[in-house]
């Protein structure tokens, strides 16, 4: 992380999958119930590949900045990340079950909702010299 700072990284990709999650949410209610062809595909498709893409760069980022704040606990401080992080997966997954309707809207929302929360967390829950 030469040029970049940990914390840098993380804070735009949250805002990226916050964006992102959006999108598709509104791609998806764009949609129609049987699209033909693959260009509409596309217009949900590209959205959650995004969002996907900036979960990818905001993991290990979120690691290594909860971890540099722990110093002496990085390993329950590890411990606590990946439980939390498999419980709101769980509790995502049983949600889009739920509100499964057959389209795409249910789990878009779901993912612009927790990209929303990550950004939300980040900006009034994390402390602003972690932030830095």
């Amino acid at each position: 992380l030469g040029r970049w700072r940990s914390a840098q990284l993380l804070k735009a990709a949250l805002m990226a999958m916050a964006v992102l999650g959006l999108a598709a949410v509104g791609m998806a209610l764009g949609l129609p119930v049987k699209p033909e062809g693959v260009w509409p595909l596309l217009g949900v498709l590209l959205p959650i590949f995004g969002f996907l893409v900036t979960f990818g760069a905001a993991s290990p980022n979120t690691s290594a900045t909860a971890m540099s704040l722990q110093r002496s606990g990085g390993g329950s401080a590890s411990a606590a990340l990946g439980t939390l992080q498999f419980g709101f997966g769980a509790v995502a997954g049983a949600v889009v079950g739920a509100l499964n309707d057959g389209s795409a809207v249910p789990m878009t929302s779901v993912m612009a909702v927790c990209g929303l929360g990550a950004l939300a967390s980040w900006r009034y829950i994390v402390t602003p010299s972690a932030r830095r």
